[in-house]
């Protein structure tokens, strides 16, 4: 399956729109378009999973890597509305509480806008 990247920057917020399969082939076109959104060491990063139907491990240590990332810069990152499938995956492998999600895209930009 195709997957399909949008980045909206939002004053500090970078937030990334993941639509389709998050797997081994697709993963460096998501990486790329999040290593051009944190180029200007933008603080915060939201990812939008309500399009995202699928994510295997290679997905989740591109969300580890951003996370560790963000994390030392202080940064923050967020995951907003991920799918029942993704979110399962998330719970199941503990990355869920690590990466802070939430069920909307606007409560993943609260939650990184807050103050850290």
């Amino acid at each position: 399956m195709s997957l399909v990247v949008n980045v909206e920057l939002r004053d500090e917020i970078a937030i990334v729109e993941v639509e389709g399969e998050l797997d081994i082939a697709t993963v460096p076109q998501v990486d790329a378009a999040l290593t051009a959104a944190l180029a200007d060491n933008r603080p915060a990063v939201v990812f939008d999973f309500t399009k995202l139907s699928f994510c295997d491990s290679t997905g989740l240590r591109l969300l580890v890597r951003a996370h560790q990332e963000l994390e030392a810069r202080s940064g923050a990152m967020a995951i907003g509305g991920a799918t029942a499938i993704v979110a399962q995956v998330l719970e199941v492998s503990g990355l869920a509480e690590i990466f802070g999600c939430v069920p909307t895209v606007e409560a993943a930009v609260a939650a990184v806008s807050a103050p850290r």
